[in-house]
């Protein structure tokens, strides 16, 4: 059964629609395929191209849908590219509601952090996520905000993310100490986080809300986060508002 409202769900950066390791198929959003009831998508976009290219490949997607109406759900970097898509490649302006997960909107300390920093690990990140990189630096944020007001008949949503550090992976501490005492999930501040209406903080670092479950230390006494109820609620939320509309 069709619904009169197409749900897009937006990978961030590095990220896949669907991909087969193992002769098992796997998406970016672990767990949600199948889960979320019909007209719900999960695009590909170029996992290190920038935002402009981003945005054009899902530009791209949309025109394959034949619904009136869009509303998209973006982790991390794809918010920027469904904004940027919603402000200059949205002619018949079918996307009425954009909610972000823990996106950019103002940059990322890590990405400034890795254009400078000369240690052979953050060669291999720079070589591994650039052009991307590029465009998630507070600079290039800023003018990209300057260059991308939103669009009055669009809702902007936006949900923040943090954990405390020793909830965290090991492997990811480093990069949350590098906010300094600014409440952050390893990769994005509170404060970059929101955008337009901020309905909350979530208890989650970056990747949980994505659906990965990397385990930190004293993992049995980490709550973990239940990802697959949260896509749920709002994805029967923006059906009913549609519905009642």
């Amino acid at each position: 059964m069709t619904t009169p409202i197409a749900i897009v769900i937006v990978h961030g950066l590095l990220g896949f629609g669907r991909t087969q390791a193992l002769r098992t198929a796997h998406i970016y959003f672990a767990g949600l395929r199948g889960r979320l009831g019909p007209d719900v998508y999960f695009p590909t976009l170029p996992g290190n191209g920038t935002i402009a290219d981003r945005a054009r490949a899902l530009a791209d997607f949309l025109a394959t849908l034949s619904h009136e109406q869009v509303a998209i759900i973006a982790h991390s970097m794809g918010g920027l590219d469904a904004r940027h898509l919603i402000r200059h490649l949205d002619p018949d302006h079918r996307v009425r509601e954009l909610i972000t997960l823990s996106t950019p909107h103002h940059g990322s300390v890590i990405a400034e952090v890795a254009q400078h920093r000369r240690s052979p690990f953050y060669l291999g990140v720079r070589a591994l996520t650039r052009p991307a990189l590029d465009d998630l630096r507070p600079e290039a944020c800023a003018r990209f905000n300057l260059d991308t007001p939103d669009r009055p008949d669009t809702r902007y949503r936006s949900y923040s993310a943090s954990r405390p550090i020793d909830e965290m992976a090991l492997w990811l501490r480093p990069f949350a100490r590098e906010f300094g005492d600014e409440s952050n999930d390893g990769l994005v501040s509170v404060t970059s986080g929101q955008w337009g209406e901020h309905v909350a903080t979530l208890h989650a670092d970056h990747f949980e809300l994505a659906g990965w479950r990397i385990l930190p230390v004293g993992a049995w006494r980490t709550p973990r986060w239940n990802h697959v109820g949260f896509y749920r609620g709002l994805v029967d939320e923006l059906r009913s508002s549609r519905d009642a509309g």
